[in-house]
């Protein structure tokens, strides 16, 4: 029986860790400085360390503990780049039992659990091999996970987004598109004399939310799909009535859903609400089939035997966001599965914080799988 090793995660390292990665600003396409330091962190606990260039000055972060068989057992991957806002001071602060600070559960917390359960895995002789890979761009348009799933080959691989420590074997689809109504203006006391490119919009924005596609649910918690807009320039003066809008929406869909498919239903619906004297443009920003792993519980029992022990239950959740798992999945044919610390829906926000205790455990389970799948 393969022994524990879990027991051992030293808070202290963790959070002057986790901390040290929030205070390294790296907003997407800055990701340089933190990549740096976490290469040197790896390369010091005795890892082989390779960076890949997605362009200059953005590598991703590849640490290889290499054991005496050459196959990758496990993958374990986080993200180095996070969410900005414009002018906000990036600093950690521990307080409350919570780390403060942008990146702290999207997903830098997680990233400094990974490493340490590395660091530590890395004083053993293990008999199989594993690989940490620390991407860029996934809040672009994920070609930091791209580069590292045409370039790695592993038996499964373990993403570290939140999932609040639950398990999820299947991630959302995306649809991103961009709306253009151009109407007619007119005085806006007299509307009744053009063709508002607001109120023709608002048709538009009303039809995608009625889809039957959207109206689906899936069997797991938060198995549902989403179509928010996130994003509306209109008008051009207050005392005349809209000529353009634009809006940006942003669609979660089901792992079965086509997004091409749901692309020209919108397109082809769409065009038969406006009036006449009104033009549409639908464009597809992005776009990606999302995943549901059917055979996870036997591929990932590693997985769910450290979790047993170190939480004490199993929980299956849905990863209802894009990550970085599509890309190992769809573009890698790696079987994934997301598994990580905190709640999803602090990210992005404005008071974004990863729970101290959480995190020990994530970096407890990380620890586990590792010596459960590579042997002491």
């Amino acid at each position: 029986m393969t022994p524990s090793h879990a027991s051992g995660v030293r808070l202290d390292e963790l959070v002057r860790l986790a901390v040290d990665l929030i205070n390294i600003p790296s907003p997407l396409y800055e990701e340089g400085e933190v990549a740096s330091y976490v290469g040197s962190w790896l390369e010091r606990a005795g890892l082989d360390v390779e960076y890949q260039y997605v362009s200059r000055g953005r590598p991703n972060v590849v640490a290889w503990l290499k054991g005496r068989r050459d196959e990758v057992r496990v993958m374990m991957v986080g993200h180095l780049d996070t969410f900005h806002v414009e002018g906000e001071e990036v600093r950690a602060r521990v307080e409350g039992g919570y780390i403060h600070g942008r990146g702290s559960v999207d997903m830098k917390g997680a990233v400094a659990a990974m490493m340490l359960a590395f660091s530590d895995a890395a004083r053993r002789r293990p008999e199989g091999t594993a690989v940490l890979g620390l991407v860029v761009d996934e809040e672009g348009k994920g070609r930091g996970s791209e580069l590292l799933a045409k370039s790695v080959r592993a038996e499964k691989a373990i993403v570290g987004e939140p999932t609040g420590l639950s398990v999820s074997p299947a991630q959302s689809g995306l649809l991103e598109l961009e709306i253009v109504v151009r109407g007619v203006r007119s005085h806006v006391t007299l509307p009744e004399r053009g063709a508002s490119a607001y109120e023709e919009l608002l048709k538009v924005l009303e039809l995608v939310r009625s889809l039957p596609p959207l109206r689906e649910r899936g069997p797991l918690p938060m198995m549902e799909p989403t179509a928010v807009v996130s994003l509306v320039k209109c008008g051009e003066d207050p005392w005349s009535t809209p000529r353009e809008c634009r809006a940006r929406v942003v669609m979660s869909l089901l792992p079965w859903h086509d997004p091409d498919a749901l692309f020209d239903e919108i397109g082809r619906a769409s065009a038969q609400l406006l009036s006449d004297d009104c033009e549409l443009l639908v464009s597809m920003v992005d776009d990606d089939m999302g995943f549901w792993l059917a055979d996870w519980r036997g591929r990932f029992s590693s997985l769910l035997e450290a979790v047993r022990e170190v939480v004490g239950k199993v929980s299956v959740s849905y990863m209802r966001s894009w990550c970085d798992a599509n890309n190992l999945y769809h573009k890698g044919g790696i079987p994934t599965v997301i598994f990580g610390p905190g709640n999803l829906g602090l990210a992005h926000s404005d008071s974004e914080r990863i729970s101290v205790e959480e995190l020990l455990l994530a970096a407890r389970v990380y620890r586990e799988v590792l010596a459960r799948e590579l042997g002491a």
